[in-house]
């Protein structure tokens, strides 16, 4: 900012007759009283140019206010611009995209009509279909639905305890052998596991009746055989 504006006043003092020499010719003094008359002008004019002259620098200050404003207001001015643009080019970019879903979206909607034409006009495919509240009542074949589902013949037959019917889990059969307890098994047997929750049952030799006795045959640490008769520790077994 230019320095504060000072307005300059030229001063003239006005002379007149009775402030001369006594020895100043008539013609002398009415040549210094005219001087001073045009000092006196010359003053007067250049106090108005130098008026002429503060006031247009006071008006050169205002409008240098005025200019540094209207500047900061053009800069404020073009970074908003800027930061528009910068939305608008983003606003542009999401107008693509959306442009190229519209795009997908009427691909995939001339595909759903063009489906939907072809169903309305195959009535046979529409007679054929299985409708959700008929419970696949509209089968015609039953049976060849059942071979092709793989079923066997268990899918028609009832739970219970007769013969040609599914064993329920409750079924008493469950707990015998060939439909009687201590029935005979004819093929052989792998058990895994304790025959009973004490031990094996004993028998007197291969035809012998079963005694109310168990036993066990431990394997201890030591690497020997135990031989346990019921609760009773027999000893050890030797093999040779």
């Amino acid at each position: 900012m230019a320095k504060e504006p000072q307005k300059v006043i030229v001063q003239s003092n006005r002379i007149d007759a009775s402030i001369l020499p006594p020895g100043f010719s008539l013609a002398y003094k009415l040549s210094v009283i005219q001087q001073t008359t045009d000092l006196k002008n010359i003053a007067d004019a250049s106090n108005s140019a130098n008026d002429l002259a503060y006031q247009a620098a006071l008006k050169n200050e205002e409008q240098d206010i005025e200019l540094e404003d209207h500047e900061s207001r053009i800069t404020t001015s073009e970074k908003k611009i800027a930061s528009i643009e910068g939305r608008v080019t983003t606003v542009e970019k999401n107008v693509g995209m959306l442009s190229d879903d519209v795009g997908s979206i009427k691909l995939r909607l001339n595909s759903a009509e063009s489906a939907i034409t072809d169903m309305q006009n195959n009535k046979a495919a529409k007679t054929e279909a299985l409708l959700k509240a008929d419970n696949l009542a509209g089968l015609s074949s039953a049976s060849i639905s059942r071979n092709n589902l793989g079923l066997g013949d268990s899918a028609t037959k009832n739970t219970g305890t007769a013969a040609g019917m599914v064993a329920a889990g409750n079924d008493s059969r469950f707990g015998t052998v060939d439909g009687n307890t201590g029935g005979t098994i004819s093929s052989p047997l792998t058990i895994k596991g304790k025959i009973s929750p004490t031990g094996v049952g004993c028998r007197n030799g291969i035809s012998g009746s079963t005694s109310n006795n168990v036993f066990n045959i431990n394997w201890t640490t030591d690497g020997r055989a135990e031989l346990w008769i019921d609760t009773t520790r027999v000893g050890f077994l030797t093999l040779s």
